[in-house]
């Protein structure tokens, strides 16, 4: 989930990483420093398969969504929808951040109406175009504020039709 955000934002990276973040680290006792942590955990636009596992620390976003413990085999994920799967979508720097270039990428498309920012909006995040009783409402909202389209990004990434296959 986290690529296919990175890749509607335009963000993704898709070549792996050079070298290991864990090695460039250096001799240090990884897991014990909050600092060395923060550097692991760093804005990374490289797709998540490149991202280091560290047994005792996963990131939060791994975490929430349901990612196998990594120090015991794990024949099968659980899949649960919580409450904190929601406030993460709703409320994380990350979703935000990519929300916000996810709307200046439809706004320097050509879309210009609200229209057609939100048929360019569906067909990118849902791949789909918007059914009819959805257009009023999301036309009105978006026509009193530039700034809503990027709260749409937001809402359209956060709903389940984008987190699951169907």
């Amino acid at each position: 989930m986290r690529d296919a955000i990175l890749a509607l934002s335009g963000e993704l990276n898709p070549k792996p990483v050079e070298g290991s973040r864990v090695t460039k680290l250096g001799n240090i006792n990884v897991g014990r420093s909050s600092a060395d942590l923060a550097k692991l955990n760093s804005p990374n636009p490289h797709r998540s398969v490149y991202h280091p596992i560290i047994r005792n620390n996963l990131p939060d976003s791994l975490k929430l969504f349901d990612f196998a413990a990594p120090s015991i085999i794990v024949g099968k994920r659980q899949v649960t929808t919580v409450p904190s799967q929601a406030l993460y979508l709703m409320n994380s720097a990350f979703i935000l951040k990519q929300s916000e270039q996810l709307a200046d990428r439809i706004h320097n498309s050509g879309a210009e109406t609200p229209k057609e920012k939100i048929e360019k909006a569906y067909q990118m995040i849902l791949n789909r175009a918007p059914q009819q009783d959805e257009m009023p409402k999301l036309e009105s909202y978006l026509a009193s504020d530039q700034e809503n389209l990027t709260s749409l990004c937001q809402i359209l990434i956060a709903s389940a039709e984008f987190r699951y296959i169907e």
